[in-house]
């Protein structure tokens, strides 16, 4: 299921493992389906101020990373956080939906085109 929010959140990172290389600057890493872990160098476009449950805020860097749903693939905007406490992993922005993927929010994990491997890399 894909969740619409305004600003979209990638898991994959501990806050520990996000190294800052430079001013803009980030390496993490993310873990893909088959438990391979890949290191990232991204740059960091700019920065989000998220509201947290708990109260207060977290500045989160935003990056861009290519993405693939339902055989649709584009380039998309994330921050970086630790998901592992939540049931989705990656939420993905309304603004990579529109225009592109119609959501059926009765239906879950109904995607079934896959993206080339080019696409993916």
């Amino acid at each position: 299921m894909v969740r619409c929010v305004r600003w979209r959140a990638l898991n994959g990172v501990r806050a520990e493992t996000i190294v800052w290389l430079a001013d803009n600057w980030v390496e993490f890493r993310l873990v893909g389906k088959n438990g391979r872990s890949i290191r990232y160098d991204q740059n960091v476009t700019s920065f989000v101020a998220i509201k947290l449950k708990s109260g207060g805020t977290q500045r989160r860097p935003v990056i861009h990373l290519p993405v693939c749903v339902g055989g649709v693939s584009g380039l998309a905007e994330f921050t970086l956080a630790d998901r592992n406490h939540f049931d989705y992993q990656v939420l993905l922005g309304r603004e990579f939906l529109a225009s592109r993927i119609i959501v059926d929010s009765a239906a879950t994990f109904a995607a079934t085109e896959n993206c080339d491997q080019a696409d993916n890399e």
